[in-house]
C-alpha cells in the first residue's frame, strides 16, 4: 500500500488528498469530513458520524382553523384589607 508504481488495466496512480502518497485511484474513496470534495486512502478515510446524517423531523400542520385569544382582564383598584378579631384574620375585598 503506497506504492502505485505497477500497471493495472482501466486504472491510474492517484496522491492521497490526506497523507500526499501514491495509490492507485481504485484505492482513494471519497472523505466522508468533507461531504466527498477529497478523495483518501482507507487510513486517512473520516467516516460521518451517524448522527449527522439524520434528518430533521418536518412540524406537523397547523390546524385549519381556531379562535383568537380573549383579551386578557384586568381588575384595577382592589383593596385588601385584613382585620383581626380574637386572634382570627378576617379579610375582605372591596371593588372601587
Amino acid at each position: 500500500m503506497g506504492n502505485a508504481d505497477y500497471f493495472r488495466n482501466g486504472d491510474w496512480n492517484a496522491i492521497c488528498d490526506q497523507c500526499g502518497r501514491k495509490f492507485k485511484a481504485s484505492q482513494l474513496v471519497r472523505d466522508g469530513q468533507t461531504r466527498g470534495a477529497l478523495r483518501v486512502c482507507l487510513t486517512c478515510y473520516d467516516p460521518l458520524h451517524p448522527q449527522e446524517l439524520m434528518r430533521p423531523v418536518a412540524d406537523p400542520k397547523p390546524v385549519p382553523w381556531s379562535r383568537p385569544d380573549s383579551p386578557p382582564i384586568f381588575i384595577q383598584d382592589v383593596q385588601v384589607s385584613f382585620r383581626a378579631i380574637n386572634s382570627n384574620v378576617i379579610g375582605s375585598t372591596t371593588l372601587g
